[in-house]
């Protein structure tokens, strides 16, 4: 998985231990994603119901799609580069799918939920009529609500990717069980294949991983 090289290195300092430190970058990963997804989505959703008139469902549906196929595709290349081998398949594209949506429907019933409960939260509080206002300016609680959407479904999204969807041994791609991978993978280290290219083949962010993870007689690059 690839981080920016600063990420990387408090990544480095922050969590010592390779396996902590693997879950942290990966989480971190996900969000960088996340965060443009979220700018996907609500441009998208922004585009279909204020400037195309389309009803708030479908639009938020259309954002949703949109930005979850873009998540599939950039996870796969990034976050659960070792996990799916930077290969984007049908069928793992389904599976993902169908595992958002229970993030699609918290997403969708946080905005219908929030659109309709904010003014009546309002009317009740400070009187009929009554809007959010920030500078002088009123706030579409419409807004609010998808913003607060985009965060329960990045919560449900990234739980399901990382313990369902992309919840892999690294050496599942070869069609290898666990065991048998580990046992491989160290078998290439001892008969000297260089920990980088095992390494690559792994689809490990860094090479000191491998060598933390699988036995190495030596324990440093040859």
């Amino acid at each position: 998985m690839w981080l920016p090289p600063p990420l990387e290195a408090l990544s480095l300092r922050v969590f010592p231990d390779p396996g902590r430190r693997a879950v942290a970058a990966k989480a971190v990963s996900f969000a960088l994603v996340g965060v443009i997804n979220a700018s996907v989505d609500f441009g998208v959703f922004s585009l279909f119901y204020y400037f195309l008139g389309v009803p708030i469902i479908v639009s938020n549906l259309i954002s949703w799609l949109v930005a979850v196929s873009g998540s599939y595709v950039m996870n796969s290349m990034t976050t659960f580069a070792a996990e799916s081998g930077r290969q984007l398949r049908f069928k793992d594209y389904a599976s993902f799918l169908l595992a958002q949506v229970a993030g699609l429907v918290a997403n969708t019933a946080t905005i219908v939920i929030l659109s309709y409960s904010i003014p009546w939260l309002l009317g009740v509080l400070v009187g009929p009529g009554a809007t959010l206002r920030v500078g002088g300016h009123a706030i579409d609680p419409v807004l609010i609500g998808k913003v607060l959407a985009i965060g329960a479904s990045f919560l449900v999204n990234f739980t399901l990717s990382h313990f369902v969807v992309f919840r892999r041994s690294s050496s599942s791609s070869s069609g290898l069980p666990e065991t048998s991978g580990y046992t491989l993978t160290t078998g290439l280290l001892r008969s000297g294949v260089s920990p980088r290219v095992v390494s690559d083949i792994l689809g490990h962010s860094d090479v000191e991983i491998t060598l933390n993870v699988y036995d190495h007689p030596e324990g440093k690059l040859p």
